[in-house]
């Protein structure tokens, strides 16, 4: 019989599914999405502040509190299950232009680093707007 030896493949039971510790966001059409671990370093926050800084082309976020001024919220996603998108279009559009990228061409993901200098002071991610790298988009 051709099939002789063969089995059925069984995947593993109780796999740990593995996260990649990564500071990052994608700056896509309309929103901002971080990676899971940089919510979570952010304390998975509802609303969080965005300061830009043009000529280090540079921008960073934090935590913010509900209704603190010029907060912005962050939008849950179920498939993941932290607060990871950061819906506004005009800060994507100020983000492109300091990156001189154009997110309706391509998407692009930033690398940042946690910094925190200050114990009693909340904790920043910095974002480099020098070396952005294109997302790989879906195909629809």
């Amino acid at each position: 019989m051709i099939l002789e030896g063969f089995e059925v493949f069984d995947r593993p039971k109780n796999k740990v599914k593995t996260v990649r510790e990564v500071i990052g966001c994608t700056v896509q059409t309309g929103r901002i999405r971080i990676t899971t671990y940089t919510s979570k370093l952010l304390g998975n926050p509802e609303y969080v502040i965005v300061i830009i800084n043009k000529d280090k082309r540079k921008f960073a976020i934090r935590k913010a509190a509900k209704g603190e001024t010029k907060s912005l919220a962050i939008t849950y996603s179920d498939n993941v299950g932290v607060r990871n998108s950061i819906r506004c279009a005009s800060l994507v559009r100020a983000i492109c232009d300091i990156a001189k990228c154009s997110v309706e061409k391509t998407a692009f993901i930033c690398t940042g680093e946690l910094i925190q200098n200050n114990p009693n002071m909340p904790a920043f991610i910095m974002f480099d707007l020098i070396n952005v790298s294109p997302a790989n988009r879906k195909k629809s």
